[in-house]
């Protein structure tokens, strides 16, 4: 059961991730292909776009998996919000 929870998890982050990365491959993919059309490319320049878009994806990605790990925030004690004091203020 703990299994599959897990697998169902790693499934979805992995779903919202590509869909992520496809969302950001629009906008190389159509001035890839009317620079084509149009003629305004020379040959091998719509696949440097593509291949530029996925690099700077996948940089993006590890960037991001990597901030996810070392910033972590621990949830707030007794019910208060991070950072909030609890008590009258000390008279001195």
């Amino acid at each position: 059961m703990i299994g599959r929870l897990l697998f169902v998890t790693a499934m979805a982050s992995l779903c919202t991730a590509g869909a992520m990365a496809a969302a950001q491959l629009g906008v190389p993919v159509a001035a890839a292909t009317l620079g084509q059309q149009l003629h305004l490319l020379k040959p091998g320049e719509p696949a440097a776009l593509m291949l530029g878009a996925l690099v700077t994806i996948a940089i993006a990605t590890v960037a991001g998996g990597l901030l996810s790990r070392t910033t972590t925030q621990s949830p707030p004690r007794n019910g208060t919000s991070a950072g909030a004091t609890t008590g009258s203020p000390s008279s001195s």
